[in-house]
């Protein structure tokens, strides 16, 4: 054990390292893309340092720290500096890309010590070369129908080795491909991947990648680009084509596969990389029959009580257990909850001992064309309360968001006393509302029940300036706890069972609220509406550049 508690001086990772460390990582064979040089330096702020002749990493990436697992002979002494530096920074000690042979070793050194979890997105999808050079057999059919088409579509097309030389033709093509992916998904966020492929492109030659272009004339239809992994393995970093090219992606993906099969007869298999947790992607991915999958896990220091993180699937039954118990949460809402609005990438909490203590999730919006995060369901279990969990949950989510491109973040506090609370994060009262209790009125108006999509566009009609846009999982959620309707002068989104009416937003002249009590068939409701002098929603920026003095935020869930 190392005596000396000193914190381990990394340095940031660049070009002139890669000769030190592919001599270390050409050596392993078990490790997944996460760590290749190549995606070290174009992925997130990744440090590096020479120990006990091995290599230690130090990770900042998508607002969490962590150790990619070391490389080296001698892991055991180099797992134990990093240990102790994890404690002189006082920070969660938590190894990533673990592979299984990482896994035995660490339960090997240091028995019961460490809390594992996996995670299928993160999984890489492995193929044979001659698969994907050949495409043979009728497993790949559809593949080859693709091909055909795209052959008859595009009979003069070419191949052609990216270079220095036409490196900014390939930047032209992705200009072209983001403004066509930005077009169809406004909301999409290309802005770490930009970032990444804008350094593999600067920095080509000297990270040891290569790729072909698809052309047609002098047109770049798509390109494909990786590097070396592992004396029997060659890693796709990127693969782009242009959405209006039929059998693109088929073209590419067996250009790229005969390329490299025909320069390295020693390469085996191709790594194609994860799939994110992406469904189109995965789809893609798994349609091209992957030889095998590379499983990673991530290793947690069990003696660390806190850890924050993007929720792994092992703590979804922790967060349902601690919303049942902080809010009285139904698991009928809580299945409904999972099933249309929850995803792991906009949750966060700390774990105590592989517990859930405290979590939090929060929805995407829109305001004035600003990025904003609703953050919904900030809890924390009974037994943890009292230690500061809550701020810190908070703290790091602030931090994470800001460096996903939010311009601010909004709240509902649950309860009068936690305006309070929040004040003193930095939050400010944002929107105010008016609650109010009618009977039903002696005639009906005409009521038109709508669908989702329908009430999504109604309602920016419908609000106020300066009014807080919601959709996408907002509105599939809101839909499976109550129905969307209009009518003359107003829109309304309602839940109505046997015992009450509620009025979860009323928009535009609430003088119809009796009148739209009578047509659904109630005797009395409660409605929520704009204006009033009841505090409901809270804002804190995250930027420099925004502020929101007063705003409306209705379509709260709670």
């Amino acid at each position: 054990m190392i005596e000396s508690e000193i914190m381990i001086e990394f340095k940031p990772v660049s070009i002139k390292d890669r000769d030190l460390y592919e001599k270390y990582h050409m050596a392993e064979t078990e490790h997944g893309c996460d760590h290749t040089f190549t995606n070290l330096v174009m992925w997130g702020q990744q440090n590096i340092s020479l120990l006990s002749e091995g290599i230690a990493l130090f990770s900042h990436y998508m607002g969490q720290t962590f150790y990619p697992f070391p490389l080296g002979e001698n892991k055991g002494e180099i797992i134990r500096e990093i240990i102790l530096d994890a404690r002189e920074r006082n920070i969660p000690c938590v190894f990533t890309d673990v592979a299984e042979a990482d896994k035995k070793l660490l339960n090997e050194l240091f028995p019961q010590k460490f809390r594992f979890t996996t995670n299928a997105d993160t999984y890489d999808y492995v193929y044979d070369i001659n698969d994907l050079a050949d495409l043979g057999g009728r497993k790949y059919h559809a593949k080859r129908n693709h091909l055909h088409r795209f052959a008859e579509e595009y009979p003069a097309h070419r191949f052609e080795m990216i270079s220095e030389n036409n490196i900014e033709d390939v930047r032209k093509m992705l200009q072209r491909w983001y403004e066509e992916k930005l077009s169809d998904s406004p909301d999409s966020d290309f802005a770490e991947e930009q970032k990444a492929i804008n350094t593999a492109l600067d920095h080509f030659e000297e990270l040891g990648l290569e790729g072909i272009m698809l052309l047609n004339n002098n047109d770049i239809l798509a390109f494909s680009m990786g590097s070396r992994m592992s004396p029997d393995t060659f890693d796709i970093h990127f693969e782009k084509a242009l959405a209006d090219v039929n059998g693109g992606y088929a073209a590419i993906n067996r250009g790229l596969a005969r390329h490299i099969r025909d320069k390295y007869p020693d390469v085996k298999f191709l790594n194609r990389e994860d799939d994110m947790g992406i469904e189109g992607l995965r789809k893609a991915k798994q349609s091209y029959r992957p030889h095998h999958m590379v499983k990673k896990y991530r290793a947690y220091l069990c003696d660390d009580t806190e850890i924050i993180q993007n929720p792994e699937d092992e703590s979804l039954d922790g967060m349902r257990a601690l919303w049942k118990e902080a809010f009285g949460d139904s698991d009928e809402f809580l299945d409904t909850f999972f099933s249309t609005a929850y995803s792991k990438k906009r949750s966060r909490c700390i774990t105590i001992d592989g517990d859930v203590a405290a979590a939090l999730y929060f929805f995407d919006c829109e305001y004035r064309e600003k990025r904003f995060a609703y953050i919904y369901a900030v809890a924390t279990s009974k037994i943890h309360r009292g230690k500061g969990l809550c701020h810190k949950l908070m703290e790091d989510t602030h931090t994470y968001l800001a460096e996903k491109g939010y311009d601010g973040a909004l709240l509902v506090p649950a309860e009068k006393e936690l305006f309070d609370l929040y004040k003193n994060m930095g939050y400010e009262i944002c929107s105010y509302v008016d609650e109010f209790t009618c009977d039903k009125a002696d005639d009906a108006i005409e009521v038109k029940e709508i669908s989702k999509e329908e009430y999504a566009k109604l309602r920016k009609c419908f609000l106020p300036e300066n009014g807080v846009i919601q959709e996408k999982e907002s509105m599939d959620f809101l839909a499976e706890q109550g129905r969307f309707y209009t009518g003359e002068g107003f829109l309304l989104c309602a839940s109505n069972d046997e015992e009450s009416f509620r009025g979860i937003e009323l928009l535009g002249n609430k003088d119809t609220a009796s009148g739209i009590l009578h047509t659904l068939g109630a005797d009395k409701g409660v409605f929520r509406t704009v204006g009033g002098e009841k505090a409901f929603a809270m804002y804190k920026p995250l930027t420099e550049d925004v502020s929101i003095p007063s705003v409306y935020f209705g379509l709260a869930f709670d």
